[in-house]
């Protein structure tokens, strides 16, 4: 389907192997996204969710991470893994410093090793063992065993379905937590019925960081689609995120639809 977006793609049930967010699409799904106030609840506020000093400064290692350029630029890519370690980072805030730190690195490296943007079973098992062979592309020597362990089994289940997660790791709040933290970043996905379902979220904090997780998805793709390099376009996006902190969802997300448009008109 030569020049049609991605959204009508998804519409058609014609997704190519390498997916990539484009104008129209973003478009939709932040039109789309007004409708859920109803679903996170009307009367709460937004919450601004800032992007780590940490994160940013790693941004070069996440792109070198990656063993195919097309997923790197793709849906998920270089801007998806960013947002996840985002997402795991105040997901895990408050728990042991080791484990936040090991989920951000996790987050960075999860996808790279996938062959397309489909399903790809195995995908996360392939980053896994690329980490264990010390074939990430940048140093994890800021790690210690602990740490490496927990990078390990977070990319290696990210992509394995509950019920088929060995029971000895199904209920560790590692696995839990990374799972739902890459799920926050469903919106981006074209098609509705793949968006983040509060009810799947095994790690009940995540449902309350639905809102913001969307919010930071629609402007940073928007961003990085009107031009903006990817750093500064995270930046901007978050900029203006903190700008409605403390807003209604309904006009958080009226003023969110509003700054997309502007940026892609």
């Amino acid at each position: 389907m030569s020049g049609s977006s991605l959204w009508q793609q998804a519409e058609t049930g014609e997704l190519p192997d390498h997916q990539f967010i484009d104008k129209h699409t973003i478009q939709m799904i932040s039109q789309a996204l007004c409708d859920l106030p109803q679903e996170w609840g009307r009367e709460s506020c937004f919450v601004h969710l800032g992007v780590p000093d940490e994160i940013l400064r790693r941004f070069d290692d996440i792109r070198s991470a990656y063993s195919d350029a097309r997923i790197a630029a793709g849906i998920h890519g270089s801007r998806h893994a960013t947002r996840v370690a985002v997402f795991s980072f105040w997901l895990a805030k408050g728990a042991e410093v080791p484990l936040q730190q090991a989920l951000v690195f996790a987050a960075l490296y999860h996808d790279s090793r996938r062959q397309n943007d489909r399903r790809d079973l195995g995908h996360g098992s392939r980053a896994a063992e690329a980490f264990r062979l010390g074939l990430c592309g940048f140093s994890t020597n800021d790690l210690n065993v602990e740490q490496k362990e927990i990078v390990d089994q977070a990319m290696r289940f990210h992509d394995v379905d509950w019920h088929e997660i060995p029971d000895n790791y199904r209920h560790r709040i590692d696995i839990r937590l990374f799972k739902a933290a890459d799920a926050l970043d469903r919106y981006r996905l074209p098609k509705r019925k793949w968006w983040p379902d509060p009810a799947m979220l095994k790690h009940q904090p995540a449902i309350s960081l639905l809102p913001s997780a969307a919010v930071l998805m629609c402007l940073h793709e928007a961003y990085a689609i009107s031009g903006v390099e990817e750093i500064a376009a995270l930046t901007q996006a978050s900029n203006q995120s903190r700008a409605l902190n403390g807003s209604s969802l309904i006009e958080t997300m009226q003023v969110v639809t509003e700054k997309v448009k502007a940026l892609l008109d």
